[in-house]
């Protein structure tokens, strides 16, 4: 799909809608081409502009999402939101570690409950044609200011839930747990530090399971 169907735009600089694609030498290689039917001398061939594929991330770290778009012989477009400048965000990143399934999580279900909504994602791991946007999960809460409850499905079978203590605008890590037949699973949440900071604070958290004793 092209990016002014997205945006209801045309972002491209000077605005810009074609291109030359290439050129034809009508009287001398190229004359049997039938582009150069009736022409001579050097044609310049245009083509339009369009968008292949678009990934969509939190590129500067700021709580809204960026695009960047993937053209057809051009160069590819970056569009930078600068929404979290004119309003106060209100977010969550969710990225899955898994443990008996895939490492990525691929196939789990993810619910974040704040202000009163539910919010759900299947994490399929693929965002569109020819692309792959950021794989934490990212859920715009509205006009919540508190995460009342995270559940996650694993394709395992297995369910967290973690209901307390999850900080708004900043990026989670939950860690799936692993099942055990010693009783039922308790849930555990600690800071770690990270070499890149995925909170404001310079710290992520963790979530992990233990089977209790």
């Amino acid at each position: 799909m092209s990016v002014e169907y997205i945006l209801n735009v045309e972002p491209r600089l000077d605005g810009r809608v074609d291109k030359e694609y290439f050129c034809l030498d009508c009287s001398g290689k190229d004359a049997s081409y039938p582009l150069c039917f009736q022409k001579s001398g050097i044609q310049h061939v245009r083509g339009v502009l369009s968008s292949r594929s678009s990934v969509i991330a939190d590129l500067d770290d700021d709580g809204d999402l960026d695009i960047v778009v993937a053209e057809f012989n051009d160069r590819p477009q970056l569009l930078v939101s600068n929404l979290s400048e004119k309003r106060n965000l209100h977010f969550l990143k969710v990225r899955l570690e898994g443990t008996m399934s895939n490492r990525d999580g691929l196939g789990a279900t993810v619910r974040v409950s704040a202000g009163g909504k539910t919010y759900t994602q299947f994490h399929d791991g693929k965002s569109g044609y020819l692309s792959q946007s950021s794989l934490p999960l990212y859920f715009g809460l509205s006009k919540g200011t508190q995460v009342d409850l995270v559940e996650v499905i694993w394709p395992s079978g297995a369910r967290q839930k973690i209901g307390s203590n999850v900080p708004i605008n900043s990026e989670i890590r939950v860690k799936e747990p692993r099942l055990s037949h010693q009783g039922p699973l308790r849930f555990q949440k600690e800071a770690a530090s990270m070499a890149k900071p995925e909170t404001a604070d310079g710290s992520v958290l963790a979530v992990t399971a233990a089977a209790q004793p």
